[in-house]
């Protein structure tokens, strides 16, 4: 997975090559994408609806908020 951030602001893509811009981003693999945005809402978080979308941390999320978000993730990517 590739990951980009700005501020609070993070993009995130399944593809091994460096996403910096939109023809980049199309090799990612949307199967896991919708695998690991399936196990995340099942989990309680919700994410953006397409991989092409921003992901936030506000400053509303707790410390608590943000520690449930990684040991979900973690717990997918042991089953990608």
């Amino acid at each position: 997975m590739q990951v980009d951030r700005v501020g609070s602001m993070l993009g995130m893509y399944f593809t091994d090559q460096t996403v910096y811009d939109f023809e980049n981003a199309k090799t990612r693999d949307m199967q896991r994408f919708a695998a690991y945005k399936k196990g995340m809402v099942t989990r309680g978080i919700y994410l953006a609806p397409s991989q092409f979308e921003a992901t936030f941390v506000h400053a509303i999320h707790t410390a608590a908020d943000i520690d449930e978000t990684i040991n979900a993730a973690a717990e997918i990517f042991e089953t990608l």
